[in-house]
């Protein structure tokens, strides 16, 4: 293994590619796409499409796991997806939907990560139904200890 690593950098290096750190935009649409992807594999495993069982624990178990370390980095990320003009939406469904991301986390257990991440997401939120809404989940799980 330390050979092919070896062997990696070395072409690496001998092929000149610059290794930069993305732009905020680019940065967001990749980390909009990572949240998506971990959207989908959590909602895989709480009800399955395909196979013997309805649930899938072990796919529900590695979303709530990768979500929690997407959450970990978040306070390094300069903007998040929602706060994209696409983003903006009406309603409470969709793929930008503030607070979407808390609910694995509060699935899991993990009421304080929940919480702040519905708090993060109603400072975000541009519709005040969608901040009562956010705020109103928030308190609820301070409230539920």
């Amino acid at each position: 293994m330390t050979r092919r690593i070896t062997r990696a950098k070395l072409e690496i290096k001998d092929s000149g590619v610059a290794f930069t750190m993305p732009s905020n935009r680019e940065r967001a649409e990749r980390l909009r796409a990572v949240l998506h992807v971990l959207y989908l594999i959590f909602n895989e495993g709480y009800v399955s499409t395909s196979g013997p069982s309805l649930d899938r624990a072990d796919l529900t178990a590695e979303a709530i796991r990768l979500t929690r370390m997407a959450h970990g980095l978040l306070p390094t990320m300069a903007r998040w997806p929602a706060s994209s003009p696409s983003c903006r939406s009406p309603t409470l469904a969709g793929p930008c939907a503030p607070g979407r991301w808390a609910h694995p986390l509060e699935m899991a257990g993990d009421r304080m990560a929940a919480r702040d991440s519905y708090l993060a997401a109603a400072r975000r939120a541009t519709n005040l139904t969608q901040q009562r809404y956010l705020h109103s989940r928030a308190a609820r799980l301070t409230n539920d200890r």
